[in-house]
């Protein structure tokens, strides 16, 4: 019979330490999460630009991870295409977004209606 170890080992607390940290961190408030976020109306053009930015590369991963799906359903396909289209379709305005943004001023009115039209579409699939 082996005895049981009672007292905490390394690992086991270097695991509690970093968990506390994390916490933290996160008790203390993201600063683009909770009541110190902006509203889109309030972000500068380069704060526009990296939160569609944002958006873009997180549905972009998204996008990897599913289509790496084994026996995906032809109903799941129908969606990852018009997620593929829609992606296709909202990058040249990330590019024309950031030339504005290093500029220092806003996208026309146009053009960010056709980006936000765009994301939403692809955030609701």
């Amino acid at each position: 019979m082996t005895k049981m170890r009672t007292k905490p080992t390394r690992a086991f607390m270097i695991f509690a330490l970093a968990f506390c940290m994390t916490a933290s961190v996160i008790m203390q408030g993201c600063p683009l999460m909770g009541s110190d976020a902006k509203s889109y109306s309030e972000m500068t053009p380069k704060e526009r630009a990296t939160y569609i930015t944002s958006v873009y590369n997180d549905q972009y991963e998204l996008y990897l991870r599913e289509a790496k799906i084994p026996d995906m359903t032809e109903e799941k396909k129908t969606v990852m295409r018009e997620k593929k289209r829609l992606m296709m379709q909202m990058y040249p305005y990330i590019a024309t977004y950031n030339n504005y943004a290093e500029r220092g001023v806003f996208a026309p009115e146009d053009i960010e209606m056709a980006v936000m039209d765009i994301m939403n579409k692809l955030l609701g699939l």
